[in-house]
């Protein structure tokens, strides 16, 4: 299973973060893989809220599902796909930095569920001389 860890201090306040990146119907606005996003269940953003995603990647539009599996206002927000090309989980924690408004840390998780995504793998490519 691929895994990526990244932290990210952000020039707003954690309530004006997680407002944004908690909803994935937003992702198009500042991520360029996702091309559209609509949320398919009904009331308010929670655990078991999904959507309806396309994205674009491996030169692709893919089709897929994501549903949020954690989620604690301003704190943290887990979402997993549930339909889609590859297994994806997405773990998000929010919290104020000093001297800063806010940062947040997000973990992927990821496992190859394809052929080609495998053909594309760190190990695929040529090694440095």
């Amino acid at each position: 299973m691929l895994k990526l860890e990244s932290s990210i201090v952000i020039n707003r306040s954690v309530e004006e973060v997680f407002a944004v990146l908690s909803n994935v119907e937003q992702n198009p606005k500042w991520s360029s893989g996702f091309l559209e996003a609509q949320q398919t269940s009904e009331g308010p953003i929670g655990v078991g809220t999904t959507w309806r995603v396309v994205q674009k990647g491996l030169g692709q539009r893919m089709e897929g599902e994501i549903e949020v599996t954690a989620y604690e206002p301003n704190r943290r927000c887990a979402q997993k796909s549930k339909a889609g090309p590859f297994p994806v989980e997405v773990r998000q924690t929010y919290e104020p930095v000093e001297g800063a408004h806010g940062s947040m840390s997000s973990s992927r998780q990821s496992r190859a569920a394809s052929s080609s995504w495998r053909s594309r793998s760190s190990e695929a490519w040529p090694k440095e001389r």
